[in-house]
């Protein structure tokens, strides 16, 4: 019997430490949920954020008359598929001989201007800014401001007829590197 008695204080002092770890339980669950909770509202903002700049961007486009309220001609208009080859590098990424051919060019507008939109198996990649003034193409693609490398894509196409379309496209990256591709880009027949 005696060492029942003392075996008693042993359970109290073990249910006692129980109960002072549900509590602290408790106070860690509710800082996990108000982080959570400030997580969300900074994944929020920042999205807000990031539109702002977007919306910068095209503001400052048309205050600069980067942007012509224009369309493609039907004979430009639609989808048209792609090769690209390198032609000249100066970069580590691209080799003169490296191909791009799974990509499909959708020249479209929008209501300020012209563009050009490009997707790779049904996903969008990329839109460039068109200008077309009846002879040549001149596309331009600028990353936004957040990106860590910024990237400037000029495509020149010149050589319009109805079926084809041929030209050049220079890539710049971190203003340290160039690489020129040869465009082909064929009409995608319905």
């Amino acid at each position: 019997m005696l060492k029942f008695f003392k075996i008693i204080p042993f359970f109290a002092w073990l249910l006692l430490c129980a109960c002072g770890d549900s509590g602290r339980e408790k106070s860690l669950d509710e800082r996990e949920r108000a982080l959570a909770e400030k997580e969300q509202q900074f994944a929020l903002k920042q999205q807000d954020y990031e539109s702002l700049l977007r919306m910068r961007d095209s503001i400052l486009a048309v205050k600069n008359g980067d942007s012509a309220p224009t369309a493609w001609p039907a004979r430009i208009h639609g989808l048209w598929t792609s090769k690209l080859v390198c032609i000249a590098s100066q970069c580590n990424e691209y080799v003169i001989g490296d191909q791009k051919t799974n990509e499909i060019w959708d020249f479209t507008n929008d209501s300020l201007r012209t563009l050009v939109a490009i997707l790779n198996n049904k996903t969008l990649v990329r839109v460039y800014k068109g200008i077309y003034d009846s002879s040549t193409i001149r596309l331009h693609f600028t990353t936004d401001s957040l990106s860590k490398r910024p990237v400037t894509m000029n495509v020149l196409l010149d050589q319009i007829s109805g079926e084809s379309i041929k030209g050049t496209q220079t890539i710049t990256i971190d203003t340290t590197c160039t690489a020129k591709f040869s465009v082909e880009l064929s009409r995608i027949q319905k």
